[in-house]
C-alpha cells in the first residue's frame, strides 16, 4: 500500500540520520546469508617448510641433503641434514642437537661459512624452521619399508655441562698452549693455530668433501667466540668433520686453558665483523 511504503521509507531515513550508519543490507530472497569458510592458519611445520623452501633449499636442497643449486659453488659444503650430523651441538659427540642448538644456529648462522644469520625472521618463524629441519633428519629403513626419523629413536640429548670458566691469565694461556700440543691439535690447526698443520691438506668431512681446519688466529669461530661455546667445541668436537671430542684427552681445567690460549691468538673483533 502506498501509505505503508511511505511510512517504511520515513523510518529507514530516520535510522540513517540518528545513527549516522547506512541501513543494514536486505536479506536475499532465497533465504539467510551463507556462512563463509574461514581458512585455518598454517601449522608451524607447514610454515617452516615454506620458509625452508624459500630461504634454505637453494643451498641445502629441498630435502635437506646439502644438494641445493648453489651447493656446487660453496666451500665448505652445505650440511646434509638427513644424517643427523650437526656441527654445533651442546650434546655429547655423535649425538643429535637439541631444539635450542638448532635454533641458535638458525639465529646466529655460522660465521666463516656461507650460512648466514636468520635473525631477520621472527622468533616463531625460526622455531618453525627448526621443526621442519628435524623432520629432514631421517633415513629409509629397507626392512621396515618406511622412513625413520632419528629424533623418534629416543637418543640421549642431554647437554654437556659447562663448568664455570676461570679468569684468563698469562699462566692459563701458557698452560693452554701445552694442552694444545698434548691433544695434538697442531697436527691439523698448526703449531701457531693458523690452520696449516701437516694433516690439513688431506682432511675431508664425512661426505668425502675436502675441509679446512680453522685458522684460530683469524678470530672467526663458527659457533661464536663466547668462552662457553669454545669450551663446548673443544669438549664435543664437530659432528661430520675431523674435529674430534677432547673430553677424554683433556681435563675440564685443561680445556679451559685451551680456550684461553685460542682467545689469546685470535684477532680481536673479527667474530663480530664476520657476523655483520
Amino acid at each position: 500500500m502506498p501509505g505503508a511504503a511511505l511510512a517504511g521509507g520515513t523510518l529507514l531515513l530516520g535510522f540513517v540520520v540518528l545513527t549516522g550508519c547506512p541501513p543494514p543490507p536486505s536479506l536475499p530472497p532465497s533465504g539467510p546469508l551463507q556462512a563463509q569458510a574461514v581458512q585455518a592458519p598454517p601449522s608451524p611445520l607447514e610454515r617452516g617448510k615454506a620458509i625452508f623452501l624459500r630461504s634454505c633449499a637453494g643451498c641445502h636442497g629441498e630435502e635437506g641433503r646439502g644438494d641445493g643449486a648453489a651447493s656446487a659453488y660453496l666451500f665448505p659444503k652445505p650440511r646434509d641434514f638427513s644424517r643427523g650430523a650437526f656441527k654445533l651441538t651442546s650434546t655429547p659427540s655423535g649425538s643429535l642437537p637439541t631444539d635450542e642448538d638448532l635454533f641458535r644456529t638458525v639465529t646466529n648462522g655460522m660465521p666463516g661459512s656461507a650460512m648466514p644469520s636468520w635473525e631477520l625472521l621472527s622468533e616463531n618463524d625460526r622455531w618453525a624452521v627448526v621443526s621442519f629441519v628435524k623432520g629432514l633428519t631421517r633415513s629409509f629403513d629397507e626392512e621396515e619399508g618406511k622412513w625413520v626419523n632419528y629424533y623418534d629413536l629416543g637418543r640421549d640429548m642431554t647437554s654437556v655441562t659447562v663448568p664455570p670458566g676461570p679468569a684468563r691469565t698469562v699462566e692459563s694461556v701458557a698452560r693452554g698452549k701445552i694442552a694444545y700440543r698434548k691433544a695434538e691439535c697442531w697436527k691439523c690447526h698448526g703449531e701457531e693455530g693458523r690452520g696449516d698443520g701437516p694433516s690439513a691438506p688431506t682432511l675431508k668431512d664425512d661426505w668425502g668433501w675436502p675441509i679446512e681446519p680453522r685458522d684460530y688466529t683469524a678470530g672467526i669461530f663458527k659457533g661464536g667466540d663466547d668462552p662457553g661455546e669454545l669450551f663446548k667445541r673443544v669438549t664435543i668436537g664437530m659432528n661430520g668433520t675431523p674435529m674430534p671430542s677432547h673430553a677424554s684427552a683433556l681435563t675440564p681445567s685443561q680445556r679451559w686453558d685451551v680456550v684461553h690460549y685460542l682467545q689469546s691468538i685470535a684477532r680481536p673483533g673479527a667474530q663480530e665483523r664476520a657476523r655483520q
